[in-house]
């Protein structure tokens, strides 16, 4: 089943983020705990592991655009899963 991946809280204080890069592109098997993408806060840029192993089936925002946190990111779930529902 897909799961929706939102824009994580990295701190306390953290209100929005930025993706800077993703590490892989749609379609690409991603693996649980591996790097997903970077982000940027307002004190770091870092990377973010993967909470699901699967299929990255659509990335939902752009890169360097502020977004606030719980803000749906992408879509990981199983290679050809239909996703139309939740996007």
């Amino acid at each position: 089943m897909a799961k929706v991946i939102n824009m994580p809280k990295m701190g306390e204080a953290m209100e929005e983020g930025q993706i800077v890069s993703w590490m892989y592109e749609e379609g690409q098997a991603v693996e649980k705990g591996e790097p997903l993408f970077e982000i940027m806060t307002d004190k770091s840029t870092m990377e973010f592991p993967c909470p699901e192993s699967g299929t990255l089936l659509k990335i939902l925002v752009e890169c360097n655009e502020d977004y606030d946190c719980g803000t749906p990111i992408c879509i990981i779930g199983a290679e050809g899963e239909d996703i139309s529902d939740l996007i």
